[in-house]
């Protein structure tokens, strides 16, 4: 028995393949975003638990708060063109 996910995997490449008989532009464009929510649905979990652990390591405040530095621009020194 395959899992969801590869059960999702599987309407996403099924999705492909018909978007690639097509000849209907608008039809073609519709089954790819299809392809695209199920593959969105595939790796939701692992999203999930990313999304989970990243908020469990900033409410251990490992690391406090980011301090950006300033950014300096250099400026080169235009000389006057030859006219």
């Amino acid at each position: 028995m395959s899992s969801k996910r590869e059960q999702y995997r599987e309407a996403a490449r099924e999705c492909i393949r018909v978007a690639e008989l097509t000849t209907d532009v608008k039809l073609r464009q519709i089954l790819r975003q299809h392809a695209q929510e199920w593959l969105k649905l595939a790796y939701a979990e692992q999203d999930e638990r990313f999304q989970g652990a990243v908020a469990a390591f900033n409410a251990d405040k490992v690391i406090g708060p980011v301090q950006r530095q300033p950014v300096q621009q250099q400026q080169g020194k235009l000389e006057p063109k030859d006219e």
